[in-house]
C-alpha cells in the first residue's frame, strides 16, 4: 500500500509550501515557459505554483487518491504514471520539477526519462525540506520522536533526506542557489496532524495497531497552549541543474 494515498486530503491540507522567491527563482532559470513536468506531485501543491507561469504544467504520480486531491487549474494536466515511464514526447519539455521525492525513485531510469523527454538547456530542480523548527523544547521533543520512536519504521531511503540529498546521484552540474526556508504559523493542532502524514507513522500504526501519535501529542500539549500559534521553519533543500 502507497503510505502517501492513505487520508490523502490530510496530506493535501498539511504539507508545508514553498517559498515563492524560490519558484520564482526556479522558473526564471527555465529556458522557456511553455511546459513544466511535476513528478510525483501528489497533492499539486507545486504543480499548481507552477501553472501560473507555465503555459501547460503535466502533473504524474503513482497514486490516484493523491491526484484527487490536487489542486486544479485549466492548464494542469495530471497523470497517473510514474517516474521512470511517462507518455510524455522527446525534448518537450522546459522545466521538470521533483518535491520531496526523489528519495523514492530508481535513480538511473529516472534520469533516462529526464534526458529523454528535456529540451535542451532545460532545467532539472529537485526540492525537499528538512526537518522542522519552532522552538528548542518542541524541537527536541520533535527530534526524539523522529528518531528514535519512529527509527524502526522509516524506510532507509530517508536517509537522503536526513544527509540533504547531498549522496543521491545527480548526473548534472549543479546551479548554486541561496538557502531557503518555509515559513508557518500553525497551533500545536496543525502540527499533530502534519506529523500524522509522515510515513513512518502510518507504517508504525499498521504495524502495531496504535497510534504514534499519542507518544508525542501529549507533550506537546504540556509546552503548547491551545489556540496559540507559533513560527514554523523548516530548510528547504534544492539541487539545481541545467540539462545540457
Amino acid at each position: 500500500m502507497n503510505p502517501f494515498s492513505l487520508e490523502s486530503d490530510q496530506y493535501a491540507l498539511y504539507r508545508p509550501t514553498y517559498p515563492n522567491e524560490l519558484i520564482e527563482l526556479i522558473v526564471s532559470l527555465s529556458p522557456n515557459l511553455f511546459s513544466a513536468w511535476d513528478v510525483a506531485c501528489g497533492n499539486g501543491q507545486l504543480t499548481f505554483e507552477l501553472s501560473n507561469y507555465f503555459e501547460q504544467v503535466i502533473g504524474t504520480d503513482v497514486s490516484q487518491e493523491q491526484l484527487d486531491n490536487a489542486q486544479k487549474n485549466d492548464n494542469i494536466h495530471y497523470k497517473v504514471e510514474s517516474s521512470s515511464l511517462s507518455s510524455l514526447g522527446n525534448s518537450s519539455i522546459d522545466l521538470i520539477t521533483v518535491a520531496q521525492a526523489i528519495h523514492w525513485f530508481e535513480f538511473d531510469t529516472f534520469y533516462s526519462e529526464v534526458k529523454r523527454v528535456a529540451k535542451p538547456n532545460a532545467i532539472i530542480a529537485i526540492i525537499g525540506y528538512e526537518l522542522l523548527s519552532i522552538s528548542k523544547e518542541i524541537d527536541e521533543c520533535v527530534f526524539d520522536f523522529y528518531t528514535n520512536k519512529l527509527n524502526d519504521y522509516w524506510d532507509e531511503r530517508r536517509r537522503y533526506i536526513d544527509e540533504q540529498y547531498s549522496t543521491i546521484p545527480f548526473p548534472f552540474e549543479e546551479v548554486k542557489i541561496p538557502q531557503y526556508n518555509c515559513k508557518m504559523r500553525w497551533n500545536r493542532d496543525e502540527l499533530i496532524v502534519y506529523l500524522s502524514t509522515w510515513s513512518a507513522v502510518k507504517k508504525y500504526n499498521q504495524e502495531t495497531g496504535n497510534d504514534a501519535i499519542e507518544i508525542i501529542k501529549p507533550h506537546i500539549y504540556s509546552m503548547w497552549e491551545e489556540n496559540q500559534e507559533k513560527t514554523v521553519t523548516i530548510p528547504i533543500i534544492t539541487k539545481i541543474a541545467r540539462i545540457k
